[in-house]
């Protein structure tokens, strides 16, 4: 069955991205950036766990978008599941930059229209995956505004746009998964390249690495205004509204599960610690640190007339 939904998300690749909203494939929504990276570690956990795993690396699917602009249905083409994946990371390396099809009000009636552009690149200078506005949620935490009354409508709750934690260490992961496979000929693609441009997947592997501690740490000696806690992993790095960079949530647990060797042991713990202490509840973990301006959570769903609360707007803040 794990193969299975492996091979039938990669036949809805397009863009470079897996959708967040299948409906069927004919109207499936590109407006995330996490899925693809969630779905590449995937394929790494599958090949490394699961008996004869690598098989799947040239398994067939059925692309029913082998290019952008193919309509539903009309051109569907047969690939190896690595070919799909190889085309995935090549799209952001060589960046994506779309409007999503039918923008408005037929597919999110309160999204604003600058909502509607994706974008997804890698930072050169750090290898981070960088994406999203402040208008549109581009991972899990995807909450859109939509009470006119509290003045929230279009607005998401948790943009998360920049680079988020969490996606950078299953670049990483996947990165190191493809050298390995490279360097054992167990695939043909060595690296990515674009206008003359080529990185091997080592290196690009060890440009995240090399900045993630220093970007993504916040030590005793950071001097930005928007620290609220230290010796925590920020949320974020370069994101528009900047004070989001410094919020403490658990999307950090992720990137130390599934790349625990970016960040220096001790660090890990002091910031697991914070989690522990800050985050952890009775029943699960918050999504926000108490101690934030934005915190909230008390979830009501009520069309009320505080920002922070109406229609869900704190569904994510708590």
């Amino acid at each position: 069955i794990f193969r299975n939904i492996i091979i039938s998300y990669a036949g809805c690749l397009r863009h470079g991205l897996i959708p967040n909203l299948l409906a069927e494939g004919k109207g499936a929504r590109y407006n995330c950036r996490d899925a693809v990276w969630f779905w590449l570690y995937g394929i790494e956990r599958y090949v490394r766990m699961a008996p004869e795993g690598h098989e799947i690396l040239k398994c067939p699917v059925l692309r029913i978008y082998p290019d952008d602009d193919v309509i539903y249905g009309e051109d569907a083409r047969e690939q190896l599941l690595i070919d799909v994946m190889y085309e995935a990371l090549s799209r952001h390396f060589a960046g994506i930059d779309f409007r999503e099809r039918n923008a408005g009000f037929e597919i999110d009636e309160h999204m604003k229209d600058e909502g509607f552009n994706v974008k997804a690149y890698v930072d050169r200078n750090t290898g981070f995956i960088h994406g999203g506005n402040r208008w549109n949620c581009g991972t899990w935490m995807d909450k859109m505004g939509s009470s006119e009354k509290a003045g929230n409508r279009g607005e998401p709750a948790t943009p998360r746009d920049g680079a988020a934690v969490e996606l950078q260490a299953l670049a990483y992961n996947i990165l190191c998964a493809m050298a390995e496979w490279s360097d054992s000929g167990l695939i043909s693609q060595n690296g990515v390249s674009h206008d003359s441009e080529n990185w091997t997947w080592s290196q690009w592997a060890e440009k995240i690495k090399a900045n993630f501690e220093p970007q993504f740490y916040v030590s005793e000696n950071d001097d930005s205004k928007y620290v609220n806690r230290r010796n925590i992993l920020k949320d974020t790095v370069g994101s528009s509204l900047g004070y989001s960079d410094y919020e403490l949530r658990p999307n950090f647990t992720i990137a130390l599960a599934t790349a625990p060797t970016l960040v220096d042991p001790h660090k890990a713990w002091l910031a697991l610690e914070a989690a522990k202490k800050y985050l952890l509840g009775p029943i699960g973990i918050k999504t926000l640190d108490p101690s934030d301006w934005a915190y909230n959570g008390d979830y009501y769903n009520d069309d009320g007339c505080d920002k922070k609360t109406a229609c869900g707007w704190n569904y994510h803040q708590g």
